[in-house]
């Protein structure tokens, strides 16, 4: 293939994923570019990456001055529909027709642009690769309108269906959504997992996480962003419970807005936000925590069945993981003896938990060999060999 194209509707920075697989791609001799809808400040390219960035306009806000009253509120709607219209046209339609260069191979990062940029080079006989980071439709309630919800799954499973269907090849991240996806969309996907690329590690700019506490303080750590599936608050609430040795620390942005307002006091004291780090800066800095949390809600499948960033990220830092009850997290978890399985939907249960496995002195240094084991089974230069060789069988 003389020329690959890589599509990611945010930054590169903030997608791991295509950021790998972009440098993969180059570091194996292929001539890539990569597209992404947001621009990546942080992040050092290798000179022979091409890039595309559209330039942006801002998003639409409300008056300076918010009245609150009925008029104030219609006019909080009316802007929150146009941003929204905004994405969708710029991302979907625009983006798409405008600024993709013709290219032999297009991998997709996101179903959004998928059809638009299928349509615009179908004559050309471009092979496609869609990269199914999640199962969208497995994420629950985004509205609380029956109707609103029946047509946004409709068009949603469309668009999943076809970006499936017009691909060449399907990858995605864990055994479970693969499964899911073969039942849903008939899909045959090849599971290339999320590990972390210690490569592309970068001394952070915060230092280290250990700068900020005591010797003795036991350091509760939760990366990746503030989310609806993820109840925070159990998490807060089981800390504050113990000694005040116990510290929680939340890497990530939006966590404020799902904590509730009777713990913001303790920001700063007991609980600490550090949310202007970019990926690549996240394992230098999160190494030296005691644990790390993954605390996702199992009741939808796209959870259910995840195998996030953080959970690679606490291997490579070598940092014990609790976890909530996820199917394929707990097969890693298990399997590899690195932490151990918090079930119960309750802070009493999770504050044990945390209590157990600190309090445990000599499950702690086994802990850190088996997560040492770990990282040489889940690392990029694993995963990056079955990407390539997607590639390779695309050419025969």
């Amino acid at each position: 293939m003389k020329k690959i194209c890589i599509v990611t509707t945010v930054a590169y920075q903030n997608d791991s994923r295509a950021l790998k697989q972009l440098i993969s791609l180059s570091k194996n001799g292929y001539s890539v570019v990569g597209v992404e809808f947001e621009k990546s400040d942080n992040f050092e390219f290798p000179e022979n990456i091409d890039l595309i960035r559209p330039m942006q306009s801002p998003q639409i806000k409300p008056t300076q001055k918010p009245r609150h009253n009925i008029f104030g509120w219609i006019e909080k709607k009316i802007v929150s529909c146009k941003n929204i219209f905004r994405f969708y046209f710029l991302n979907c339609i625009y983006y798409p027709m405008r600024i993709i260069p013709s290219s032999d191979l297009y991998i997709m990062h996101s179903p959004f642009p998928f059809l638009p940029i299928f349509f615009r080079t179908r004559n050309k006989r471009a092979k496609f690769i869609y990269d199914a980071h999640e199962y969208y439709l497995g994420q629950g309630d985004i509205y609380q309108n029956t109707i609103l919800k029946k047509i946004y799954d409709f068009l949603l499973g469309k668009i999943e269906k076809y970006s499936i269907h017009y691909s060449n090849a399907t990858l995605t991240v864990s055994p479970g959504i693969s499964k899911v996806l073969k039942k849903k969309y008939a899909a045959e996907p090849v599971v290339i997992m999320n590990v972390h690329d210690r490569t592309l590690d970068k001394v952070s700019k915060r230092g280290n996480i250990r700068d900020y506490f005591k010797k003795e303080d036991f350091i509760v750590l939760m990366s990746g962003n503030g989310k609806n599936c993820v109840n925070i608050n159990l998490l807060v609430e089981a800390v504050l419970s113990l000694d005040r040795k116990y510290k929680l620390v939340l890497v990530g942005k939006n966590h404020n807005r799902f904590i509730d307002n009777s713990y913001l006091k303790f920001i700063n004291d007991r609980i600490y936000i550090f949310d202007d780090l970019v990926a690549n800066e996240i394992v230098p800095f999160i190494k030296g925590s005691d644990l790390g949390v993954v605390l996702v809600d199992n009741t939808y499948s796209n959870f259910k069945y995840c195998l996030p960033n953080k959970l690679f990220q606490y291997i490579s830092a070598e940092i014990p993981i609790l976890t909530s009850d996820l199917e394929d997290v707990n097969m890693v978890v298990k399997k590899n003896k690195i932490g151990e399985i918090f079930r119960i939907n309750s802070a009493q249960s999770l504050e044990k938990s945390i209590y157990s496995i600190s309090s445990g002195k000599p499950m702690l240094p086994s802990m850190k060999i088996f997560l040492r084991r770990a990282e040489k089974k889940y690392n990029w230069k694993i995963e990056e060999k079955k990407f390539i060789t997607v590639l390779e069988n695309l050419e025969e």
